[in-house]
């Protein structure tokens, strides 16, 4: 998928870039801190393909998103999620990486009816490691691990690296939210911190059978 001109979606403090690509259940890919939403161009063809309509956003600060904002944390990121499932028309599923997954599991949590089901890759840290990455990202996961609890009953797939750079243990990180979710857990031997990108084949049939599962019906 090569990056096109944006739409943009008008928020309190600036505007959102996203782009759409084909019809039927949303689903909104968020990429992570650093990240474009182009790291889903292997990820966009493989789910319109399979019936579904995806959404991809640039996160505040970056891409063709405005650099205008007040904040920039898991809480501003979630509430445009939230902003762009309502623009276009959800429910929708959030697949969110990193930091974006963060902000999908505060979605969710905050307007359930708006979001189906969610596919983390590598979002929240145990009880230690979140305080860790806040000193050095300057932001906190915290609103979002708070949260968890919430999230718990709906659909949730964690797609893991076991090579994620960002762990000691990928393994143990993934089981713990698994625990906490009652999720499936897709650990990719081999991948890093962007399994979507390093390893498609693995993650894309996956996904979307996860994808069509949460949005049955819809």
């Amino acid at each position: 998928m090569t990056e096109t001109q944006a739409q943009m979606l008008d928020r309190p403090g600036g505007r959102i870039a996203y782009d759409v690509r084909g019809d039927g259940p949303l689903v909104v890919c968020v990429p992570g801190m650093g990240e474009l939403r182009s790291v889903y161009r292997f990820t966009v063809p493989a789910l319109a393909a399979a019936g579904l309509r995806v959404a991809t956003m640039d996160l505040r600060g970056h891409g063709d998103s405005d650099a205008t904002f007040a904040s920039y944390d898991d809480v501003a990121a979630g509430s445009d999620v939230l902003a762009l499932i309502g623009h276009l028309g959800g429910p929708a599923v959030v697949t969110g990486n990193s930091m974006g997954a963060g902000a999908g599991v505060w979605a969710a949590a905050e307007q359930p009816g708006q979001v189906a089901g969610a596919a983390l890759r590598q979002s929240l840290r145990r009880p230690g490691h979140a305080t860790a990455f806040a000193a050095t990202t300057r932001t906190s996961h915290a609103p979002a691990q708070e949260r968890l609890p919430r999230v718990a009953g709906k659909p949730v797939l964690i797609v893991m690296g076991a090579k994620d750079p960002d762990f000691p243990d990928p393994r143990a990180e993934a089981e713990w939210i698994r625990d906490r979710l009652d999720a499936r857990l897709l650990l990719i031997p081999g991948a890093g911190h962007y399994p979507q990108a390093e390893m498609p084949d693995a993650v894309n049939p996956a996904l979307v059978r996860f994808c069509q599962e949460a949005t049955a019906g819809a």
